[in-house]
């Protein structure tokens, strides 16, 4: 894995996996609230209006503004060679991910594209009506206290992840080489950065109404072990949604039930897990892209993956951890 750093931005690039593009995302930090991001997502119906609303109404207008620049027109498809533009918030991590052809230079062109879109305090005339699809007032005091408060965590860090089939490396004579000039691309990509100063009077937002998933269960999770746990009980629970939320794991099942059901996995997981995960050769790689691939995850759990060499115990255990 290669690996380097422009001020704020870090980036890393992870290739040589047996898939067949590349999966690309940026993350930076942002408490939004999951049951807004869902009603955002797919229309839920969740009467609730969270700590983290507001926070989760901008940063889905900035992934509004991310993929319409990468798939808003046949032009910009073209361009970008772009597809699959998803968002995911895990551990207050906000991160929009999208898969590109197999180059570094897609990679790069779709990333140039993409960050000059990640401006906080730009986006206030769509945070209006999506606050409002939320059970919201738009109201710009608030705004700006919270798009400032989003600016500065991106001017402290910002990560991006490129994971794929990407050529990482080449031979030069006897020695194989870099075959990216990473100190060059970050330097490059830092100064596509637009991270304009939030101008205006600033509120903190009040009045929230927290939800109580009377209906579900919650599994406290984050980092990679949220995302593989996900991917795990979505192949063990034909039927039933698992969403990822911020600190957690939503389950679409009363703990009655769930209980039952759970118990039940527990002394299959190791067996599972064999079957399932530790056969595939590049086993942390292809995790990483597989949960990077669907912002399940943000780009630096994947990259603790990756340098962790995740194996299939270390799966059993985070699994085992979670379900507990």
């Amino acid at each position: 894995m290669l690996e380097s750093k422009e001020s704020q931005l870090s980036l890393y690039v992870a290739g040589g996996v047996p898939v067949g593009d590349v999966a690309v995302a940026v993350s930076f930090e942002a408490a939004c609230d999951s049951c807004c991001l869902n009603k955002l997502r797919c229309g839920s119906t969740c009467e609730c209006f969270c700590k983290g609303s507001e926070e989760a109404c901008i940063c889905f207008a900035l992934y509004m503004e991310v993929r319409n620049a990468l798939c808003g027109s046949p032009l910009a498809v073209q361009k970008s060679k772009a597809d699959c533009v998803c968002f995911g918030v895990n551990d207050n991590m906000f991160t929009i991910a999208w898969k590109t052809k197999s180059k570094a230079s897609n990679a790069k062109i779709s990333l140039n594209m993409a960050l000059k879109k990640l401006r906080p305090g730009a986006v206030y005339s769509t945070y209006a009506e999506l606050i409002r699809r939320c059970g919201g007032k738009p109201d710009r005091e608030c705004f700006n206290y919270v798009a400032d408060k989003i600016l500065k965590s991106m001017q402290k860090s910002i990560e991006v992840g490129i994971v794929g089939s990407v050529k990482t490396h080449k031979k030069d004579g006897n020695k194989v080489v870099p075959a990216i000039d990473m100190k060059d691309l970050a330097k490059k990509l830092h100064s596509k950065l637009v991270l304009e100063k939030v101008d205006g009077s600033k509120s903190e937002p009040k009045g929230h109404k927290e939800c109580e998933h009377k209906e579900y269960t919650e599994l406290k999770a984050s980092g990679w072990e949220a995302g593989i746990t996900k991917d795990y009980l979505e192949s063990k629970m034909k039927g039933h949604t698992v969403k990822m939320c911020n600190k957690y794991l939503l389950i679409d099942m009363k703990e009655p039930k769930w209980n039952t059901f759970s118990d039940k996995l527990k002394g299959k997981i190791n067996l599972d897990v064999e079957q399932k995960y530790s056969k595939a050769k590049e086993l942390a790689p292809l995790l990483g892209y597989m949960l990077l691939a669907d912002a399940s995850v943000s780009c630096g759990d994947v990259r603790q993956m990756i340098n962790k060499n995740v194996k299939g115990s270390d799966i059993v255990k985070a699994i085992k951890q979670v379900l507990s």
